[in-house]
C-alpha cells in the first residue's frame, strides 16, 4: 500500500509540474534546470563522473552563467589534472 501512495504521490508532482508549465513555462523551466543540477550532484557524488560532466556541460548551453555548474565542472576537470581545460 505504501508503494501505491508513493506512487499516487509522484504522479500528482507531475500533473502539477505539467499544469505549471502550462500556465508558466518560464518557472516550470527554472525548476527543470534546477532538477538537472540536482541530478548531476547526485551523479557526482555516485563517482559518475562521465554523467556528471555531460549534465554539467547540458544546463551551461543553456545558462552560461550558472555559477554553481561552472564551479564544479572547474573543480572536476582541475581534479584530473586538466588545468587548461577548467580554465574554457
Amino acid at each position: 500500500m505504501k508503494k501505491v501512495v508513493n506512487v499516487l504521490k509522484r504522479t500528482s508532482h507531475i500533473l502539477y509540474a505539467e499544469q505549471a508549465h502550462q500556465v508558466e513555462p518560464a518557472y516550470a523551466n527554472s525548476i527543470l534546470i534546477t532538477m538537472h543540477y540536482n541530478l548531476a550532484r547526485v551523479c557526482e557524488a555516485s563517482f559518475e563522473f562521465n554523467k556528471t560532466e555531460t549534465l554539467y556541460k547540458e544546463n551551461l548551453r543553456e545558462h552560461s552563467k550558472y555559477v554553481d555548474c561552472v564551479i564544479h565542472l572547474g573543480s572536476m576537470v582541475h581534479d584530473r589534472g586538466q588545468i587548461y581545460s577548467a580554465s574554457h
